[in-house]
């Protein structure tokens, strides 16, 4: 099952709608006939701060997120250096350079 799981990070500030874009990436998984679990950190309530939500998606059921991230993608370069050490060999990251 490990090669057919694809896990996905969304990081940014709060109030950026990180979650909203898990919730839409977990969405068209689920179209396409695929598993998904979303994970939301909620670490800053504070209109600013650092947060992120975690996709993962597998034919099977999941049950949990995984720490190795296929893909990732950050709304700023902090989400980036947090998470970089997250992607497995051969997963592309990419975050807003603005």
């Amino acid at each position: 099952m490990k090669d057919k799981l694809y896990s996905i990070l969304i990081g940014g500030k709060a109030g950026e709608g990180v979650k909203k874009v898990a919730q839409v990436i977990g969405k068209m998984l689920c179209q396409q006939g695929r598993q998904v679990i979303q994970m939301d950190d909620y670490q800053s309530l504070i209109k600013g701060g650092h947060n992120f939500s975690e996709v993962t998606s597998a034919p099977e059921p999941v049950f949990t997120t995984y720490q190795q991230q296929d893909l990732i993608i950050c709304f700023d370069l902090r989400s980036a250096l947090e998470h970089y050490h997250q992607l497995k060999p051969g997963g592309k990251l990419f975050y807003n350079s603005d």
